[in-house]
């Protein structure tokens, strides 16, 4: 297998990872808080931003890799 593969192979985990943890955050059944002095904050509206951006840098790197079209349950990804 070569390393390309390898990578495509990883990034396809990862996005499907990814969009699992996207789902939780998003439906609720899954916060993320931070600990302050002060008390705890919700910080999942951060995380949330964070793994979109992780999965738009998957997408961009399957589509850079030729392996870009890619159809799940979430978003299609389309070769350019």
């Amino acid at each position: 297998m070569s390393k390309a593969t390898d990578l495509t192979s990883w990034c396809f985990r990862e996005r499907e990872r990814l969009h699992a943890q996207l789902d939780e955050l998003r439906s609720g059944s899954l916060r993320v808080s931070k600990r302050l002095k002060s008390g705890w904050i919700d910080v999942t509206p951060g995380n949330i931003q964070r793994i979109e951006h992780s999965i738009e840098a998957l997408d961009h790197m399957l589509v850079c890799y030729g392996r870009g079209f890619y159809e799940n349950a979430h978003n299609p990804l389309e070769t350019m």
